[in-house]
């Protein structure tokens, strides 16, 4: 699912754009995923996107 602001809910979302996307050039970022090509440098998941994650990092993804 999307958030109102078109952010990423799961990791299996942004999971499901890098095997479509494998050059990351069709829509860099989305789902707050990584801008570089080749996914270059992408970031462990952010904490947000954890399953577990706390309300505190839901609220601070979408702030």
């Amino acid at each position: 699912m999307l958030k109102s602001n078109g952010a990423c809910r799961k990791p299996a979302l942004a999971s499901h754009y890098r095997a479509l996307d494998l050059t990351n050039s069709f829509n860099p970022g989305i789902g707050h995923t990584s801008r570089q090509r080749h996914w270059g440098c992408a970031p462990q998941w952010p904490q947000g996107y954890r399953e577990n994650a706390s309300p505190q990092d839901i609220q601070s993804i979408e702030s």
